[in-house]
């Protein structure tokens, strides 16, 4: 006789395992050793010390303080930094942060060097401020407003956003001067007190929404239907009130425009020196 279901939140435990929306299939016994190795430190404080070649650990730290410690060459991808953690005058040298989860921590006047970061989870930090990202790959990355302040960055960020959380436009005090952008997205932000990319390549645009929407007023009157059709499609999406201030790599642009770079450029009123 088959044995009863148990069915909640999309998730099924039949016959002794535990089937996810996936399909997947997990004993419940699996279940159970999988989280048993899921250590929790709270509320320590670490101060004045080195952490080096750590391999990787599933540890959740909470309500923890880290003070003047140095990580190098460590494996941060299953560690968690949750609920009023900080992380104070720290070095992560050579680490692996994919994925790394910071959840309502404070990470202050810390330097991070030669980093992987390929999406750490930093949307609900709570405070990031007053830190140096030096020659790290930094991918898919959402930054956010205002939590992020007064940092550094050396190097290249791709596919990476600075965004606003309060559905406001927020200022982004950030000094990316050595920063390399390669489509890097910035939603509701006030980039007037940024310094700004050294990149002669890169353009600041102020009011990015309202030059697209003039751009539409232009490129109805062209007369080619195919050239009228493209300009539109590349113009349109900044059209949205969340492109506010920009930086825009002519490198990215004049790759994904191909052809109709310079017609679009032209439209969007961008100063490129179009050659």
């Amino acid at each position: 006789m088959e044995q009863d279901m148990v069915g909640k939140d999309g998730i099924i435990i039949k016959d002794g395992q535990v089937i996810l929306n996936s399909g997947e299939k997990l004993s419940i016994e699996n279940l159970i050793e999988e989280a048993s190795r899921i250590r929790f430190i709270s509320n320590q404080h670490f101060k004045d010390t080195s952490i080096s070649i750590l391999e990787s650990s599933r540890v959740i730290f909470e309500n923890c303080i880290f003070e003047n410690v140095v990580f190098e060459n460590c494996d941060l991808r299953e560690i968690s930094f949750k609920n009023h953690t900080v992380i104070r005058n720290c070095t992560l040298r050579r680490c692996n942060l994919n994925g790394t989860l910071f959840y309502d921590s404070h990470i202050i006047s810390s330097i991070f060097l030669s980093c992987q970061m390929k999406r750490p989870f930093l949307e609900n930090v709570s405070e990031m401020s007053a830190c140096l990202f030096k020659k790290c790959r930094m991918h898919d990355i959402f930054f956010p407003l205002p939590e992020f302040q007064s940092n550094k960055i050396i190097g290249k960020l791709s596919e990476c956003t600075f965004g606003s959380k309060t559905q406001k436009v927020e200022k982004l005090h950030a000094d990316l001067s050595e920063a390399h952008l390669t489509f890097v997205d910035f939603l509701l932000c006030d980039l007037t007190e940024t310094i700004r990319p050294e990149d002669p390549d890169i353009l600041y645009i102020k009011n990015l929404s309202e030059r697209s929407k003039k751009a539409q007023e232009k490129i109805v009157n062209i007369q080619d239907d195919t050239k009228r059709r493209a300009l539109s499609i590349y113009t349109e999406s900044w059209m949205n009130e969340k492109y506010v201030d920009y930086f825009m790599s002519r490198k990215d642009y004049q790759w994904a425009w191909d052809e109709h770079f310079k017609d679009v450029a032209k439209c969007l009123e961008l100063d490129w020196v179009l050659d």
